[in-house]
């Protein structure tokens, strides 16, 4: 290309580039550190914080899911499938070696062809055979970084991709132990229940034995005989329930007929687990530990992802400069390409220029813009979610530890309650009626403290989640 063509090219081009303003970003959110002096030191680091719980039985349980659950695997493939495009991205400005051939039958007027070849002589012929092949390779130079930003994004989609498996393995733990507390709720209620049917049972016998011989009321047995359905439909109903969970921990697994998993509900309900509510109670927690939950910090890998595709976008204003190398073989006759009737091996520069295609690339680079301010307002909502998650949770938890604390009160209150009519029944002083009454109220009592531990475990539960698994207390 002539210096008088060329300079004007490059003058336009680069001239165009010119006027490509910065898109405007979007402020991103921060949280405010609180600091302070508590009780119970919490330390953000990271570790499986079911082990936190001191549960045998639910660490077993939720290491047998994880390890066979299909969205855990489908994000394990997914990890793999970044690392193929990362991989890639790192060589995306070398073009891959292009092997290319033609063949033409071409018709000839009028010409005439001196040539030492082999072949007839061409000039009374009406047509000719013309095969080309050959192999070409293009290396892009990298002057205005656009290959490395893309390979840099790669990078963040990869880190990306590691960190909603995070989310998805959190999420799935934390499934798991929610469906673990409603399964030990489902076998202390159903423990209870029964006694309150076999309870019932003895008032329904009493009622019956006094109805019959003429010293009760028609009206008490029928009562009793309701209270006695009533406990058994209770009973039933608790049943279902644990059958109905124990099929969703089957399902979260996988598998509906995964042994392990049965085996291991099986000792929970043979050795009449209870919740394990060996925990401290923060009176605060560090912001520190919302901005590094699984989630906040995936819409920052997409922030910083997008940052760096912007930076690609931006350089496609640009000239773009590449060696060529290229090898070809050319015959005469099809047949002669086995031997290369005439090679061509070249290699130089080439040059692209954006002159007629900058209304594309513009619109291009808004769009790119315009999504990035999109994943920061995505992470500016999810922050704050996640920092209302946090108290609200911790509140939670706290006011639960209190409801908890006077229910253990209540409960004591009722068992003494219990054993004194229980000698005053032995000594002859309360009939066995009032006694079975009263024992029917202290389950009922007692009833109401599983589900209070239910509650609390819940909360601790819905704390852990909040806060992104990543929570250890630490007594100095």
């Amino acid at each position: 290309m002539k210096k008088e063509l060329l300079i004007p090219l490059l003058v336009l081009s680069l001239g165009g580039c010119i006027g490509v303003s910065d898109m405007k970003e979007n402020p991103r959110k921060t949280l405010v550190q609180i600091n302070g002096n508590q009780i119970t030191p919490v330390q953000f680091k990271k570790v499986n914080w079911w082990t936190q719980t001191g549960d045998p039985y639910l660490t077993e349980l939720i290491k047998e899911i994880l390890k066979n659950n299909v969205d855990v695997k489908v994000a394990q493939m997914n990890i793999q499938k970044a690392e193929y495009t990362l991989a890639g991205a790192r060589n995306s400005n070398l073009s891959s070696i292009d092997i290319s051939g033609t063949g033409a039958r071409t018709k000839l007027t009028k010409v005439h062809a001196d040539t030492d070849l082999d072949i007839r002589d061409i000039e009374m012929s009406d047509t000719a055979t013309l095969g080309m092949v050959g192999l070409k390779a293009e290396y892009t130079l990298d002057f205005w970084g656009k290959y490395k930003a893309l390979t840099k994004r790669a990078e963040y989609a990869k880190l990306g991709t590691e960190l909603q498996k995070n989310w998805i393995e959190n999420n799935i733990s934390f499934a798991t132990a929610e469906l673990y507390g409603k399964y030990v709720l489902a076998l202390s209620q159903e423990r209870v229940a029964r006694e309150k049917v076999d309870l019932a049972k003895r008032v329904l016998s009493f009622q019956n034995i006094l109805y019959k011989n003429g010293l009760g009321d028609k009206n008490n047995y029928l009562s009793a005989e309701t209270d006695k359905n009533n406990a058994e439909k209770t009973l039933l109903q608790v049943k279902n329930s644990k059958e109905t969970i124990k099929n969703s921990i089957l399902a979260l697994n996988g598998s509906l007929k995964s042994e392990s998993v049965r085996a291991i509900l099986a000792n929970i309900e043979n050795k009449g687990m209870e919740f394990s509510l060996n925990f401290k109670i923060p009176n605060y927690v560090d912001s520190d530990l919302v901005v590094n939950r699984p989630d906040i910090r995936y819409y920052l890998s997409l922030i910083d992802g997008q940052r760096e595709y912007l930076k690609s976008v931006k350089a496609d204003f640009y000239p773009r400069f590449s060696i060529i190398g290229q090898v070809q073989y050319q015959a005469l006759d099809i047949d002669g390409l086995g031997k290369g009737n005439a090679t061509m091996l070249g290699i130089g520069p080439s040059l692209y220029l954006p002159l007629f295609n900058r209304a594309q690339l513009q619109k291009n680079y808004k769009i790119a813009g315009t999504d990035l301010n999109i994943f920061i307002e995505q992470y500016n909502a999810s922050l704050i979610k996640a920092y209302l998650d946090v108290n609200n949770s911790l509140n939670s938890l706290k006011t639960a530890k209190r409801n908890y604390d006077m229910e253990i009160k209540s409960l004591q209150n009722s068992k003494e309650k219990l054993e004194n009519n229980r000698v005053l029944y032995n000594i002859g002083s309360k009939s066995e009626y009032e006694y079975l009454s009263e024992k029917n109220q202290y389950l009922s009592q007692e009833l109401n403290m599983i589900k209070t531990e239910y509650e609390l475990y819940m909360d601790y539960i819905s704390m852990m989640k909040s806060v992104g698994g990543y929570y250890k207390e630490e007594v100095k």
